[in-house]
């Protein structure tokens, strides 16, 4: 393939982004069995991870402080997360998962690791071609 903006390049991620995004959307399948929004279940994800600071957030997520501290106080009142004092830096707030945190958090992750409905159409072999594909695509 000459470039990666040939016709059946745009093609195939037009239709690669509407069967993960539109046709079984793991964001409405998330949010709906947690009962909380998807932005929640990303702060919840990245926080599994490391404890980060409300401005490393924001800086991750390309969001608005504000809503970020929003987002932060609805979690903290649900009991999802709680905030510290950074051992580093004692002006400075670390946020950490809560026991509940961590869990809904796990299930979440879970939700989302769910390939879509449609995979089921796919042979072990078409799975197996699919997944070097992408890991070709993606470098590894």
């Amino acid at each position: 393939m000459a470039t990666s903006t040939s016709a059946a390049a745009k093609r195939a991620w037009v239709q690669l982004r509407d069967l993960v995004l539109e046709d079984d959307d793991p964001r409405k399948r998330v949010s709906n069995a947690l009962g909380i929004t998807y932005f929640k279940v990303k702060v919840l994800i990245s926080l599994l991870k490391h404890s980060e600071s409300a401005s490393d957030l924001v800086q991750r997520f390309a969001s608005d402080k504000t809503y970020i501290s929003l987002i932060l106080r609805d979690l903290e009142v649900d009991g999802s997360i709680m905030r510290v004092t950074s051992p580093t830096d004692r002006r400075s707030k670390l946020i950490m998962l809560t026991d509940q945190g961590r869990e809904l958090a796990k299930s979440a992750r879970s939700i989302l690791d769910q390939p879509p409905r449609a995979f089921n159409r796919l042979s072990s072999d078409e799975v197996n071609t699919l997944l070097m594909l992408i890991e070709k695509i993606m470098g590894k």
